[in-house]
């Protein structure tokens, strides 16, 4: 049971995953800057007639989404996040796949892989 886990997980797993990177990459900054939010948070929510799941799940997910945003504006690609987590370049978008007029008149975009059209004229 142990080996076929590990060969599933293995299979479904082996892929990266964008929102598993940039959450690997924002650990650390999450890590120190959770702490001092929940003490500002909680005392702010302390007297509040709410039932206490409700603040720990607000507090929470509000924490977490605070800490996420501030990660993305003040961190991933400035000197802070070069110092926690070394340099990040920020991704190029990706160019326009260049137009070319088919055979039968029409534009479509041009693709490497693809193979020549059979003219629909004959």
């Amino acid at each position: 049971v142990i080996f076929g886990l590990m060969g599933l997980f293995r299979f479904t797993l082996s892929t990266g995953r964008r929102w598993v990177r940039y959450l690997s990459d924002s650990s650390y900054w999450l890590y120190l800057i959770h702490l001092p939010m929940v003490i500002v948070a909680q005392s702010w929510i302390r007297h509040g007639n709410l039932p206490a799941w409700l603040k720990f799940a607000g507090l929470t997910l509000g924490i977490t989404l605070m800490a996420l945003v501030t990660y993305q504006l003040f961190v991933r690609y400035t000197p802070i996040g070069t110092l926690l987590n070394g340099k990040r370049e920020r991704p190029s978008p990706l160019p326009p796949a260049p137009v070319e007029p088919s055979r039968t008149g029409r534009r479509r975009a041009s693709n490497a892989a693809s193979e020549p059209q059979a003219p629909t004229h004959l």
